[in-house]
């Protein structure tokens, strides 16, 4: 007695076993066609399925096993899973199950799952791969940036930009990384990690000698334009600004590139400002929190003084020299700044 076959299109029945394997190849064909409706988590999408196998279970039922492919979006996930269910558009398809482990995915990667997922179809309906619904999760990743060199508040914006925030903040003592930028950093640059984590900080206090001075947060106003200055000043017969005259002799405002002595006269300035501002900050915590210059050049820098200027001021108070005179010694004789003799 011949068995009756239902096949896939709602109705119909099949009397040979070539044309059951026909409506076989249809199924698959609907499969290759795969635009099944995917809600993204990270922009991570189910984009086709893979038929592993087909097992007849029932008269008019099959179960079929798949992987399945993913493409991932902008930010990487850690532990996903793909979850399948079947909506009330996918008639006769029932899933059996429909969790499918995904392991990490880098961002942008495009995938074949290793795992699979069993669905069981009633040939007795068409199959509608659009009636399955995809919801991919896992844990959001972050690459962590590189913010070594960095001054602090840089490396914080950094750190905050890249969807971390910033951890636990030490400071160390340094002879190459100037005072308030960043010696090292935990997780390391390139590292993953997850969305909202916390990125460690070692911030340098400068160089090593007994912690000279507190890092404080001053910001002294510009320094004044040269050509306001010189149009406030009276002129000479050869219409040159005249900054002051003695005896008969003047001493005039001239042009020239900026060079070692305005450097220096800048970093001077900017702690001399710091020690009147209002809240008379000691004068070891000016010297200790002047911007750092960066440069072998740092005359072409705005507003900074070399580390060798701090380290020199440093060793003279750690030797017993005050304040002042340690400023004298160091910044107005200027030896610790490059090009000055």
């Amino acid at each position: 007695m011949r068995r009756r076959i239902a096949a896939i299109t709602t109705g119909a029945s099949m009397n040979t076993l070539s044309r059951e394997f026909s409506s076989l190849r249809h199924f698959a064909l609907a499969v290759l066609l795969f635009a099944a409706a995917s809600s993204a988590f990270g922009q991570a999408t189910v984009t086709g399925m893979n038929q592993v196998s087909s097992t007849r279970v029932g008269r008019t039922t099959y179960d079929f096993v798949y992987t399945i492919n993913v493409t991932n979006g902008a930010q990487a996930l850690n532990g996903a899973v793909a979850t399948v269910t079947a909506t009330a558009a996918a008639t006769g398809t029932t899933i059996v199950q429909g969790a499918v482990s995904l392991g990490n995915l880098a961002a942008g990667a495009a995938i074949t799952s290793t795992n699979t997922f069993t669905l069981q179809q009633d040939r007795l309906y068409a199959f509608n791969p659009a009636g399955l619904s995809w919801v991919v999760t896992g844990t959001p990743v972050d690459t962590v940036p590189n913010v070594v060199n960095l001054s602090q508040s840089v490396a914080s914006s950094a750190i905050t930009g890249a969807g971390l925030k910033v951890g636990t903040v030490t400071t160390a003592s340094s002879a190459t990384v100037p005072s308030g930028s960043v010696i090292s950093q935990s997780p390391l640059a390139g590292a993953s990690a997850t969305a909202g984590s916390a990125v460690n900080l070692t911030v340098s206090s400068g160089p090593a000698g007994g912690g000279i001075g507190n890092q404080i947060n001053y910001q002294p106003p510009p320094p004044p334009n040269p050509a306001d200055v010189a149009a406030a000043l009276p002129t000479n017969t050869n219409g040159q600004p005249v900054v002051v005259e003695l005896q008969g002799m003047q001493l005039t405002l001239g042009s020239r590139p900026r060079g070692p002595v305005e450097g220096l006269a800048v970093c001077t300035r900017w702690i001399a400002m710091c020690v009147q501002s209002a809240t008379n900050p000691p004068l070891d915590d000016c010297a200790h929190s002047a911007p750092a210059c960066q440069t072998s050049t740092p005359w072409a820098e705005s507003q900074c003084c070399p580390s060798a200027c701090f380290s020199s001021y440093q060793t003279q108070r750690l030797a017993g020299t005050s304040p002042i005179q340690a400023f004298k010694n160091v910044y107005l004789t200027g030896f610790c700044y490059p090009g000055i003799n």
